[in-house]
């Protein structure tokens, strides 16, 4: 954790899927299809030793990823560890 004054970085993105909502939030809460779709392009991804995180590669180098999610309010949110 920082000591620094300087805010957490935050970004909200939004997307329209045609398919229902409940198929859209299973597919995309699951770390594995991530190399499909994801914009930081995801070399490779395999499950962690930890449950609920993932280790994945990427362009800039391996990173630790884990997806909290909540269907009923049909929210993602990730957990990005960079130099795991």
């Amino acid at each position: 954790m920082s000591n620094s004054d300087t805010p957490a970085r935050s970004v909200t993105k939004t997307v329209t899927l045609g398919r229902p909502a409940a198929e859209a939030f299973a597919h995309l809460s699951d770390a594995a299809n991530w190399p499909a779709w994801a914009v930081v392009g995801i070399q490779a991804i395999e499950p962690a030793p930890e449950e609920g995180w993932w280790l994945m590669t990427t362009p800039q180098g391996q990173a630790r990823l884990r997806i909290r999610g909540n269907a009923e309010l049909g929210m993602l949110k990730k957990v990005l560890e960079t130099g795991a």
